[in-house]
């Protein structure tokens, strides 16, 4: 699941500035073409194996075939610059927002590279302020987008009083959502060894699962929300209707909850509908629906 995750980030970051190059190149006929250095170095010979006045046209059409091509080259140049560089900024920032690790990681990247790109073709016409201008806009979105991600994952996330951005999905869980279970103290005895490698190895294969087993109901509390504000679609509660409720409550959360039955009696989990075994339970996380509870402590 990593290795897949890798491969589609970076074939996000090297598919996005080749796109972007010969999309310009495509739709715009200022680039100068191939045939173009062609018919110049073609002009060159002639006019070395010329003599007289012959020698003298082939010169004057050469310069000025060069001359054109020159102004091509930098009106190509401004438009790899000016188109390339916002883009490349904006499919960062896009990117920073996506949910999916690996789409959102590959965007950033090629985000970068296209931003990057850009700037390569037009930096040697740009005066020293235009290129610390240039590098001050890029370093300050790099700079906001870090700022956000540290202050989704620590900023906010020991604030009780804190609302997270709660999403509102109301079919399955998206490919690649992250997923956190956290499985409490008594679960965490009971056959751990047999049942984690293969619940998550069922999560994986559409989510991005993360098992946490905190020692007591207050860590557990603690644990759902630095999951919720650090982006978490799902929270799975492995455990008895003690360990769910106890969870809601004390977290004062309102995420999706879906409870696999590890305890006594299970009546939440007989009620939604959740399936007894541990398997089953995993199964229902990857195709459940999401529905509304009241709790009260």
């Amino acid at each position: 699941m990593l290795a897949r995750k890798i491969i589609l980030g970076f074939g996000f970051a090297a598919v996005l500035p080749l796109l972007v190059h010969y999309g310009i190149e495509a739709f715009h006929p200022s680039i100068p073409t191939p045939e173009t250095y062609d018919e110049v170095r073609r002009l060159r010979q002639r006019e070395e194996q010329a003599t007289g006045d012959e020698k003298v046209q082939l010169r004057d059409q050469r310069e000025r075939m060069e001359a054109d091509l020159r102004t091509q080259e930098r009106a190509s140049s401004r438009l790899h610059f000016f188109i390339g560089a916002p883009l490349g900024i904006a499919v960062t920032v896009a990117g920073s927002l996506v949910g999916a690790p690996a789409i959102g990681g590959g965007l950033m990247l090629g985000g970068i590279f296209t931003f990057t790109e850009g700037c390569f073709y037009r930096w040697a016409d740009l005066e020293p302020i235009g290129r610390f201008l240039v590098l001050l806009v890029a370093f300050g979105v790099l700079l906001w987008i870090g700022y956000q991600r540290l202050h989704e994952l620590t900023g906010r996330a020991m604030l009780p009083s804190a609302r997270p951005a709660f999403r509102r999905e109301a079919g399955p869980l998206p490919y690649g959502a992250p997923v956190v279970v956290l499985v409490n103290g008594a679960a965490r005895s009971a056959g751990r060894t047999r049942w984690e490698p293969l619940v998550r190895k069922i999560l994986g294969r559409r989510l991005d699962p993360q098992i946490l087993f905190p020692e007591t109901g207050d860590d557990m509390a603690r644990a759902a929300w630095r999951s919720a504000h650090a982006g978490a679609h799902a929270i799975v509660v492995a455990g008895g209707d003690g360990a769910s409720t106890a969870w809601c409550a004390r977290s004062g959360a309102r995420r999706s909850h879906r409870p696999p039955p590890l305890g006594t009696a299970n009546d939440l989990a007989h009620a939604l509908g959740i399936p007894a075994n541990v398997l089953g339970a995993a199964h229902r996380v990857l195709a459940g629906q999401i529905r509304r509870l009241d709790v009260l402590e």
